[in-house]
């Protein structure tokens, strides 16, 4: 039995001198640019430790990747990141515009709702957009996808009467990776 209590006592001491050695690191996070989005996960952990950092594009942003601060390399294109804290990081969160250049111009209006001519730009990596409210326009009803320079061009968006906004949805390939809001003239 003393040899047991003897191993027991050994083993917590040396559990107690090894977290002794186990430095703090801080994990610092930032966003560029500032407004383009929101990061979580900073703090002090000990080396080994597994953390998740995680980024979220504001309102016509998009997330394009974490880098390492220092050399301002890309780390993950993942939005969601889980790595083992190996030392002090400081990892920058990297945001872009989705939506360049948005233009509803009204063309006419009538008793069925407005009809505009539709001028996009849209960020290279955005491969197609959408419309959420669907129920709301008559054309276009699906996907449509940016030319060779950016560009999304049609002159027959149709709104039902009294819809004064869209959104838009941006897509790298089937993922979604923003969203923006846009208020469009009515008409009189």
């Amino acid at each position: 039995m003393r040899r047991v209590l003897v191993v027991i006592f050994l083993l917590c001491i040396l559990t107690l001198l090894t977290s002794c050695f186990r430095k703090p690191l801080v994990l610092t996070l930032s966003v560029i640019p500032l407004g383009g989005g929101t990061v979580t996960g900073a703090g002090v952990y000990l080396k080994g430790d597994s953390v998740t950092v995680t980024a979220n594009a504001t309102e016509c942003f998009m997330f394009t990747g974490w880098y390492d601060r220092e050399d301002d390399t890309l780390v993950s294109e993942d939005r969601e990141f889980t790595f083992t804290v190996q030392k002090g990081l400081q990892l920058v969160a990297k945001f872009e515009k989705a939506f360049l250049e948005v233009d509803f111009l009204l063309l006419g209006t009538n008793i069925a709702g407005c009809k505009y001519d539709v001028k996009i730009k849209v960020s290279e990596r955005v491969t197609k957009i959408d419309f959420e409210n669907k129920d709301e326009i008559s054309f276009p009803k699906g996907e449509v996808f940016p030319d060779g320079t950016g560009w999304i061009r049609f002159s027959e968006f149709y709104t039902n009467p009294g819809v004064a906004k869209t959104t838009i949805l941006a897509y790298t390939e089937n993922t979604e990776v923003s969203f923006c809001n846009f208020h469009i003239e009515q008409g009189l």
